[in-house]
């Protein structure tokens, strides 16, 4: 009989001892799937889609001065700062064009109403900026 209570203790020590070292190994499993989650580029965003006018474009029409609907606490000259060059754009008749530059941004002008599609990414240094998916002119 001790040795059948022995054997049922050795039994239930070695059940214990595996209980937490598997607790252990899935929180740590879990830790680097979130580790992984979080600092890999991977994955798709949806993109915001604001409209605004154009308050400014650069000479070679590459950046634009982008002052969004609605905005309150911007003067009305002053917009935000947005690359343009090599991405998609759609024209006014929904004709959707890769590269070039859209008709309704010509180099040195202003007043344009169009509407951006901006996506939020993290940076390498560790903060965000936005980056323009297309443009639309309307």
């Amino acid at each position: 009989m001790s040795t059948a209570r022995s054997a049922v203790s050795l039994l239930s020590r070695q059940v214990c001892l595996r209980i937490p070292l598997l607790a252990g190994m899935i929180v740590l499993a879990g830790f680097i799937g979130a580790v992984l989650v979080y600092f890999l580029p991977y994955g798709s965003k949806t993109p915001t889609l604001e409209r605004g006018t154009v308050v400014g474009v650069t000479a070679d029409a590459s950046q634009i001065a982008f002052h969004p609907d609605g905005a309150t606490g911007l003067p009305r000259d002053e917009g935000h700062g947005y690359v343009v060059s090599d991405v998609e754009w759609i024209d006014r008749e929904g004709q959707r064009h890769s590269g070039g530059t859209p008709p309704c941004i010509k180099p040195g002008t202003q007043g344009q109403h169009v509407e951006l599609a901006t996506v939020r990414v993290r940076t390498e240094s560790g903060g965000y900026s936005t980056v323009v998916a297309w443009v639309q002119c309307l």
